[in-house]
């Protein structure tokens, strides 16, 4: 199969997919899939993923190499290679009874600590590509030491897959905003930034540290965008993926039930919120498939969550990181925090509200597909804490002073330049001394919700994130629709508060913030699923045409598959535009199905699809949705710049209202 040497190394591609190791039981056999790791020569790595209804198999292949050591890769035929919008290269056989290969990316060189952060990532150097008519011959060479990552997948010459990459629709080559890694994916190669030797990583450099660490956040915002392109044009491909998505995240399951990271430290902290993530996707994928290992690897994760708790005087709080567990460990936060024992928590509690909100939407998630009520008296403790902090408002006239002086540092570059000068003065006061003093304040008078309907992120850490807003937006929301019982005051205030004050064009203008539009958006959606009233279809075209400004990638959810939304047994196909300055969002939180096809250019665009609506149009209402208004219209022709056609298969609907 290859040859060994110190300065070159041989593989044949068809060699090292068609290896057949009988004696290396599967580590992972679930979804159709097995994952096998059949052994090589010494410290070179092979994972292969088998999948049983389709002879596709995909190859991850890991070797050590030094500076300027080469690597011959080698397929014997006669093969073309060829660019395709997939992303990577295809190498097509002259004889048609032969496999199709492809080349999701080209290998990069990559460098580990022992935690399998990566550190560095460098492309390799092509040396040579030789294509002749009894082989193709490509060589590679290292520009460091590091290990080489190649990832190969090999499609039978039956497969019906082979013809799914001749042709690729607007929409499967837009970009998609990732919930953890606020990066993008724009077409299905870009799946192998992420899911790198079998693990699901970001698919950038965090800080502190600023290595790529694992994250099963971004597994799910993978998943649910896959499982929208399969539902939108019926390919198989995503399919086998999103299956890949989901085995690699049971694959770095510890035996615990938790994943681990390592975002801010070598200790390996476990992230809860990434872990509610994998909770959220092991939940999507047993409600799509019922597989028995899918549900084992759920339960252990809700018992792992539902564990890493704190009591406090009114209930129940879900902790956000493995480093809140005791005074020793909370030594190693990065951020600087303040010493508090606000309702009765403990120190080392930071008090982090999407958490707390998201792990007990995932716990009671698994409740509902699982039918396991065991954790529904923890989730009712957890309630209880819910409502006692969203609801508490002490020390009214201080905090309405202090979010006055807070707006000012909130303010777009252009509305800030044309304050007067004593009101500029105040705002740099705030900025340099009022900010850092606020976590304090909060200790002695604990609060979430600003007078101005402002939402704080934490109440101990000694850090101010506005962005957090959106995020905080977004879970109240999903945890409304949910638990439509819980009484939770209304969020009027801090929907207005968005909209009017700044807030979305400092995002817009800001690169370091602008991941924030990404969850604005994704809030709109999820609060037009819990509500029909047409004035959250007006902000979810504003959302979009901003997120759009700000080129982040639409959130997955518009393709109408969030699993929290949507059953995929109801699911109906996204219509498909053919040109792509037309967006489309599908809602399916309701009875009704809807859809908004935006034209976030500057001119009109004459309206063509790639595939039509599976109901006729005579099933929907068209309405032209610009400038606040929505216009009634019946012939669907073009639709102006910066405008929508809302489109509704109507059905009877009950209204709920704003929480």
């Amino acid at each position: 199969m290859n040859t060994v040497d110190q300065q070159f190394l041989k593989f044949n591609l068809e060699d090292l997919l068609f290896i057949e190791d009988n004696k290396t039981e599967p580590t992972i056999d679930c979804l159709g899939i097995q994952r096998k790791n059949p052994h090589l020569h010494k410290s070179q790595q092979l994972l292969l993923d088998r999948f049983s209804d389709n002879n596709g198999i995909c190859a991850f292949l890991r070797l050590p190499l030094t500076s300027n050591q080469k690597v011959k890769f080698t397929l014997h035929g006669g093969y073309t290679i060829e660019s395709t919008l997939a992303g990577g290269w295809l190498i097509r056989p002259n004889d048609v009874s032969l496999s199709l290969f492809w080349l999701p990316r080209l290998p990069l060189i990559r460098q580990f600590d022992d935690h399998k952060h990566i550190l560095k990532e460098m492309s390799t150097e092509l040396v040579s590509l030789n294509v002749g008519t009894n082989s193709l011959e490509i060589t590679l060479q290292a520009p460091v030491d590091g290990f080489l990552d190649l990832i190969c997948w090999r499609f039978m010459a039956c497969s019906s897959l082979i013809n799914e990459f001749s042709s690729w629709s607007a929409l499967e080559l837009q970009p998609y905003f990732m919930w953890s890694s606020h990066t993008l994916y724009k077409a299905p190669a870009d799946l192998y930034d992420h899911l790198v030797n079998g693990h699901i990583y970001e698919n950038h450099a965090v800080w502190p540290n600023y290595w790529k660490i694992c994250s099963e956040l971004d597994a799910y915002a993978l998943y649910v965008t896959l499982q929208g392109l399969k539902i939108s044009t019926g390919k198989e491909i995503y399919e086998l993926l999103s299956r890949q998505v989901v085995i690699s995240v049971i694959d770095r399951q510890h035996a615990d039930g938790g994943w681990y990271h390592g975002e801010w430290t070598d200790d390996m902290e476990s992230h809860y919120r990434l872990c509610a993530g994998a909770l959220h996707l092991l939940a999507a994928a047993y409600e799509n498939n019922n597989d028995s290992v899918v549900l084992h690897s759920m339960k252990k994760a809700a018992a792992f969550l539902a564990s890493r708790t704190d009591s406090l005087n009114c209930g129940t709080w879900f902790l956000h990181d493995s480093l809140e567990d005791n005074m020793e460990t909370i030594k190693n936060y990065p951020f600087r925090r303040v010493t508090s024992s606000a309702f009765g928590k403990s120190k080392s509690n930071m008090l982090i509200l999407n958490t707390h909100l998201d792990t007990t939407l995932a716990i009671d998630r698994y409740q509902e597909v699982s039918g396991d009520d065991q954790y529904r008296d923890l989730i009712q403790s957890a309630h209880k804490v819910t409502k006692v902090m969203l609801n508490s408002r002490p020390a009214e006239l201080p905090y309405k002073a202090l979010s006055y002086a807070i707006n000012l540092t909130l303010l777009p570059t252009a509305v800030a330049s044309q304050l007067p000068l004593p009101i500029r003065a105040l705002k740099r006061l705030t900025w340099k001394y009022l900010i850092p003093w606020f976590p304090t304040f909060k200790a002695y008078f604990p609060r979430f919700v600003m007078p101005n309907g402002f939402i704080e992120r934490s109440l101990s850490q000694c850090s101010f994130s506005d962005q957090y807003i959106s995020v905080n937006l977004m879970d109240i929301v999903r945890y409304k629709r949910r638990f439509p019982n819980v009484e939770l005051p209304s969020f009027s205030q801090s929907f207005n508060f968005t909209l009017n004050s700044g807030l979305l064009e400092r995002w817009k203008e800001s690169k370091g913030n602008s991941h924030a539009l990404g969850f604005w958006l994704e809030t709109i959606i999820h609060l037009c699923a819990l509500s029909p009233d047409i004035i959250y279809r007006h902000w979810l075209l504003s959302a979009a045409i901003l997120v759009e400004e700000a080129n982040i990638g639409f959130p997955p959810s518009v393709l109408g598959t969030h699993p929290e939304i949507s059953q995929f047994n109801k699911l109906l196909s996204t219509p498909l535009p053919s040109n792509p300055n037309l967006r489309v969002i599908k809602l399916c939180g309701n009875k009704n199905t809807e859809i908004l096809i935006i034209n976030c250019s500057n001119q009109t665009v004459d309206l063509e699809w790639d595939a039509g609506i599976e109901h006729s149009h005579k099933a929907f209402s068209w309405h032209l949705l610009t400038e606040g208004k929505a216009t009634a219209i019946q012939q669907v022709v073009c639709i102006p710049k910066k405008s929508a056609l809302w489109g509704v298969c109507t059905t009877n609907t009950n209204e709920r209202t704003l929480p």
